[in-house]
């Protein structure tokens, strides 16, 4: 009996480390902290998939209300987190090592684009990026410029959109934008299949330009340089590029 709850125990760690279990269990995480916002005030959507340019851009979490627009971008990540809004790559340590992602603020501005498209001729108020990471997560790093960015940890999401009080859509108007953006959500299998497929397909390439020290920026070649801190990898092409590998 023991072996098997031994085997069992193994199983389910080995699940929950698989990244689309951990990616479910951060998204059922902010699910729950919206869940106490007040429903006739804010309208709360999940896993929008919604057109944009010639494809498709997926949605973790929209809460559209009387004081503007809320796209949150969750990350359920541990380790230390370093990154700089304009930056193309963010980087995860988790025990002296490193791992590169691609930044989440330049992901849900593509989510913002989105939607603006969509509602622009019904909404032209503030819209708020929320990035969401684990309590797991150690912020190291992070540098933020734009007021409408927000970089937070999913236990100060809540807090964090009741901070904002000014009211500037009518209830009524609201519910317009959220029956919107849930008639624009496609929900065909296929479509959504398709998606899933060409991030996978991303993904791979920008990690396949960053082990072979190609620039994901514009193709050049990574060379090592010298710089005032030491020697550090950049484009070929500068000054025209000024990429630097983190």
């Amino acid at each position: 009996m023991g072996i098997i709850i031994l085997v069992l125990f193994i199983f389910f760690l080995v699940i929950l480390k698989k990244p689309t279990v951990k990616g479910s269990i951060g998204e059922w995480q902010v699910k729950r902290k919206l869940m106490g916002l007040d429903e006739e005030e804010y309208v709360v959507l999940h896993d929008l998939l919604l057109p944009y340019e010639e494809g498709t851009t997926q949605i973790d979490h929209v809460v559209v209300s009387t004081v503007g627009i809320f796209v949150i971008e969750t990350k359920n990540y541990k380790g230390w987190i370093f990154g700089k809004e304009r930056q193309k790559y963010w980087k995860q340590v988790i025990y002296k090592k490193n791992y590169n992602f691609l930044n989440p603020v330049m992901q849900n501005f593509a989510h913002l684009t989105a939607i603006q498209a969509l509602i622009k001729e019904m909404y032209e108020g503030p819209y708020y990026s929320l990035i969401a990471f684990s309590n797991e997560a150690t912020f190291k790093n992070i540098e933020i410029t734009s007021d409408h960015v927000r970089v937070l940890y999913i236990s100060d999401l809540f807090k964090t959109i009741k901070s904002y009080e000014q009211k500037v859509i009518l209830p009524y108007r609201v519910r317009q934008i959220a029956k919107l953006l849930i008639n624009e959500n496609i929900q065909g299998k296929e479509t959504r299949k398709i998606h899933v497929q060409e991030i996978k397909t991303k993904l791979v390439a920008n990690q396949i330009n960053l082990n072979t020290e190609i620039c994901p920026r514009c193709s050049g070649h990574l060379i090592t340089r010298k710089g005032k801190y030491g020697d550090f990898k950049g484009c070929s092409n500068f000054p025209k590029c000024r990429y630097v590998l983190k």
